[in-house]
């Protein structure tokens, strides 16, 4: 379940591109593959998902290296099916809401503070370094962290992340990369680096590609009416 786990909060990260200059996106998917970093050991996932605006509906089909189902909705109710084992994990939390993943800011132009003004934080300063955009952001209340930087490219768009505890210490870095057009009024990054400093010498390196881009009509609508079993045991964490 540990790695069900792992594999759906990199879930949250996913974003999407396609080619086609549309102006209104009513679903998204697309499929990933994703190598995760730990102790030494990669886990590789490969899946699909999907997105649905109407009710900023995330669902994720998994086919390596578990077979499992993952829905998330606005609202932080989660859902994780193990075809295997058939078996389902429940939980909500704000935290994990949909509107929190890399995906919700750039599919809703909500990328200039990556969500950090809902998380309680501020703009401190703004600066230019070495020819580049960088807001500084710091929490409204004592949490342990110093400050939280963005970083942006010329054209307003958000490249690097890096925050920074209150002892001084990096404790995550995450780059946004390759952007395209998704659609008229879309723009996106198709590769996204993340790392997590667990320690000075531990970290958990996440790396996402995307592929097989696809937009509205062509979009597979029935993973967003699968019903997980109902003699599936549930389980907790």
């Amino acid at each position: 379940m540990r790695t069900v786990r792992i594999i759906f909060y990199s879930i949250l990260g996913l974003v999407f591109l396609n080619f086609t200059l549309i102006e209104k996106l009513e679903y998204v998917s697309a499929t990933y593959k994703e190598k995760i970093i730990e102790n030494k050991k990669i886990i590789v996932v490969e899946g699909e998902t999907y997105f649905r605006y109407k009710d900023y509906l995330l669902v994720t089909n998994i086919l390596k290296p578990i077979k499992s189902f993952t829905r998330v909705n606005f609202y932080g109710d989660i859902e994780v099916y193990d075809f295997e084992k058939n078996t389902v994990f429940i939980e909500k939390s704000n935290y994990t809401s949909s509107q929190q993943s890399y995906l919700w800011y750039f599919l809703t132009n909500n990328y200039s503070d990556m969500g950090l003004a809902k998380s309680g934080y501020s703009l401190k300063d703004t600066k230019m370094e070495d020819n580049t955009l960088v807001n500084y952001w710091i929490p409204k209340v004592n949490n342990g962290i110093k400050h939280i930087l963005i970083a942006f490219n010329e054209k307003q768009l958000p490249i690097y992340q890096e925050i920074i505890s209150s002892k001084n210490e990096v404790k995550g870095k995450i780059y946004f990369m390759n952007y395209h057009q998704l659609s008229s009024h879309v723009i996106i990054p198709t590769k996204i680096v993340d790392i997590y400093f667990k320690s000075k010498k531990d970290s958990v390196i996440s790396i996402k590609e995307y592929s097989n881009f696809k937009l509205n009509q062509q979009v597979n609508l029935e993973y967003f009416n699968f019903k997980i079993p109902a003699n599936a045991q549930l389980i907790s964490k």
